[in-house]
């Protein structure tokens, strides 16, 4: 809870003219990328910095990047590389009033760009950390290696008004090699010390270098003094060496916890410790320590400081003593928010945030001092993350989101990020704003009007494409991972919540020519459901109850509306097109916009249904994605009428682009349909299977295709029924629903479909 003081201290400090509200953006900027960390400035430009991760698996050859963008996100401004031969990391950065870039990260390669120039050579393999300056033009004014030849690894980076970096991270082994300067302080009271070290405005050499005290957040205040935010993860068994903490800090020791991670506990594993330190602004001394953490650790996520210099904090814990100040809740694992006062004795505000933390949260403070918070949550949660935690904290409210854009059992959406807005005197939550995608770590930044920014990395190229951004033509690939940002404000939302493959409901990236998409929202059409497709009618009306939606200024066909869903084609006249940008009005008002990258075929499989888990005869089937398959007498293939070995099976795809026969937009398909022009394997239980044909389906709007494959004969380990796996390629494309990669270079895959078969 703040003070008269700090309330009066937060009112000076804004009453400076800040910015109008930006408008949203969101992009898919980079392919075959990360971004660690994204900043602004005071003119509204944005920073990322991120890694070029090896295009191909077991290619050791990461760079790093930094780029400066223009406010409406339309173009690179600067990008520029650190390129070594070996793994070069960058996990931080700030900037500062003039718009100059600082980064802070790992380098293992012997000809790292050192500016200026040594003569000595670079240890070989020896992962140094390295700093570096890029001015506003994006040329490096410096990039040194400041740690005497030691290991190290910096997470966290800041500047003060001089132009001085302070990088803080783990690792410094035990203090052999790792500079510490006269006057520092200095506590070597482990084998794997933390440091934070202050560099001088020209990058050459170091006002101060501290051992034994560092972590993964960084924030200064107007003195100078460093704030200092991490989880500190000792290996067990130890000798009672803890971080340090100071006299009348809020809390001097804790708890030892430890959880087994192997059957029979020979591999004991901790729960990991919060802490926060604030050092002075020469480093000579520690102001306060403190850890903040309950009988089964706690994790932390991020750090702000506000303009009294109370330090907030966000993270997740699994202990059931946590020290909440209101709201605490059952769950034994859970996300907080934490306040702790100038003095780093007492909390002042600790509440449960009700989403899981952990991967890649954030925290910020707005211009009116209330708390941002960024990060992640999945459809269920991750016992690995959170050991011997409960099921999920409730999700944040979605908004303009339906259901079908969250995560969820029965969703094909695994993960979304969540940006929430909370009172910073009581803990109550005053806004939520959910984003889904392929996502994975996550980086935020608010800026002097309250925009929240964020960017991290994409498994696919699912994230919305916003009017007239900067994007990488790389999202044609469809399956390519890649960075991504986006900027939001809570006063305005898109009536679009989410688009989707129409066959899935998976999140559409690229569209191709005639593929059927589907809009999520509320309130986008009528309340009384339409469909576009009726006997009797020639072709698929293009305005319906209301609605309209154009590509590009042309009608597109509407197959189905209502006030939550719209199933519309996109148009084949975008063939032609690197991209193609959508409208949807109702009742001539203009609800929406989005932009799309165009790919010539975008295949996808049609899905019937997603599952949780079932039972099939005899067999326990657990999470499944169920094909939309037709047996040979044409009933609906199902585990109670599976389709006999041998016999013929008839799939049902889009997204095929031009590749048929007499496509026309918004068309029907005649009654003896056309060939689909290309190949078309499937894969059954690993088995390749028979294509009888693949044809335009008789009846269905014009670019819908019908894939008769038969069940193989060598499938001979079938029950009586059994669910059977299959995958689909066509034209040597992997055919959706897709899945994201998971390691560096990897691309997408397709997701197995689940049909049945006996005997």
């Amino acid at each position: 809870m703040r003070s008269a003081f700090a309330l009066f201290l937060l009112a000076f400090s804004l009453s400076a003219q800040v910015p109008a509200n930006l408008p949203p953006v969101s992009t898919f900027l980079k392919a075959n990328s990360t971004i660690q960390q994204i900043a602004t400035d005071a003119q509204g430009y944005i920073y990322v910095c991120g890694n070029v991760n090896p295009t191909a698996p077991n290619q050791d050859s990461d760079q790093v990047f930094v780029g400066r963008l223009d406010p409406a996100a339309t173009k690179f401004l600067y990008l520029t590389y650190l390129t070594a031969s070996a793994a070069t990391l960058a996990d931080a950065m700030t900037v500062d009033a003039a718009g100059n870039a600082y980064i802070a990260g790992i380098t293992d390669a012997s000809d790292f760009p050192v500016v200026p120039a040594v003569s000595s050579p670079i240890p070989f393999n020896a992962q140094l950390p390295f700093a570096a300056k890029i001015n506003p033009s994006g040329a490096i004014v410096y990039a040194t290696l400041f740690s005497n030849g030691a290991s190290a690894t910096p997470e966290a980076i800041a500047v003060d008004s001089n132009g001085q970096a302070i990088i803080s991270g783990v690792g410094a082994g035990n203090g052999t090699n790792f500079p510490v300067t006269q006057g520092a302080y200095s506590n070597l009271w482990t084998y794997d010390l933390p440091f934070t070290t202050k560099l001088d405005a020209s990058g050459t050499h170091l006002v101060f270098s501290v051992l034994g005290v560092g972590g993964s957040s960084l924030a200064l205040d107007g003195a100078g003094n460093v704030f200092i935010a991490g989880t500190w993860n000792f290996e067990p068994p130890t000798s009672g060496a803890r971080y340090p903490t100071t006299s009348g800090a809020f809390q001097q020791s804790y708890t030892q916890y430890y959880f087994c991670i192997s059957p029979d506990c020979m591999f004991p594993a901790t729960a990991g410790e919060q802490y926060v330190t604030k050092l002075s602004a020469d480093g000579s001394a520690l102001i306060y320590s403190t850890f903040i953490t309950g009988s089964r650790g706690a994790y932390n996520a991020g750090m702000a400081v506000d303009a009294a210099g109370d330090v907030w904090l966000t993270g997740a814990t699994n202990s059931p003593d946590y020290p909440f100040t209101q709201g605490a809740s059952a769950l034994l694992s859970q996300a907080f928010t934490t306040e702790l006062n100038p003095a780093g004795s007492q909390l002042l505000l600790s509440v449960p945030t009700g989403v899981p933390a952990g991967n890649g949260s954030n925290i910020e403070i707005d211009p009116q001092g209330n708390v941002v918070l960024t990060g992640l949550f999945p459809d269920t949660f991750n016992p690995s993350v959170f050991p011997n935690s409960y099921p999920q904290p409730p999700q944040p409210s979605g908004g303009n989101l339906t259901s079908q854009c969250l995560p969820g059992p029965t969703s094909t959406i695994s993960v979304a990020v969540y940006v929430m807005r909370m009172s910073s005197h009581d803990g109550s939550v005053m806004g939520t704003q959910v984003f889904p995608g392929s996502l994975t770590n996550i980086s935020s930044t608010v800026d002097a009007a309250g925009n929240v920014y964020f960017a991290g990395t994409d498994g696919l190229p699912d994230v919305p494409l916003a009017p007239n951004v900067l994007f990488d033509a790389g999202v044609t690939a469809r399956t390519v991972p890649g960075a991504f940002f986006q900027r939001t404000n809570f006063s305005a939302l898109n009536a679009i919540g989410c688009v989707t493959d129409s066959t899935s409901a998976t999140l559409i990236g690229p569209v191709a020519p005639g593929q059927l998409i589907t809009l999520y929202g509320n309130a986008i059409g009528p309340t009384q459901p339409a469909d576009g497709i009726g006997v009797g009618l020639p072709a698929v009306p293009t305005s319906l109850a209301g609605v309209t939606i154009t590509f590009d200024n042309q009608p597109a066909p509407l197959l189905y509306v209502s006030s939550t869903q719209i199933n519309v084609q996109v148009p084949f006249e975008v063939k032609t097109r690197a991209s193609t940008v959508m409208q949807l009005s109702f009742n001539g008002t203009v609800l929406g916009t989005r932009q799309f990258a165009v790919a010539p075929e975008n295949p996808s499989v049609f899905v019937a249904s997603k599952v949780a888990g079932f039972t099939c005869g005899n067999l326990q089937v657990g999470p499944s994605l169920l094909a939309l398959a037709l047996n040979e007498d044409g009933t609906l293939n199902s585990c109670a009428n599976p389709a006999k070995v041998g016999s013929l099976v008839s799939l049902f795809v889009n997204g095929i682009g031009t590749s048929g026969e007499n496509l026309t937009t918004g068309a029907l398909n005649g009654i003896n349909p056309g060939f689909i022009v290309g190949t078309a394997t499937v894969s059954v239980d690993n088995y390749s299977a028979e294509v009888d044909s693949f044809i335009s389906q008789s009846g269905a709007i014009s670019g819908v295709g019908q894939l008769n494959m038969r069940i193989p004969d060598t499938i001979s380990t079938l029950t009586p029924e059994s669910p059977i796996s299959l995958t689909v390629m066509l034209n040597s494309l992997p055919a959706g629903p897709l899945a994201a990669g998971t390691s560096p270079g990897s691309t997408g895959t397709s997701i197995p479909l689940t049909v049945f078969a006996k005997p």
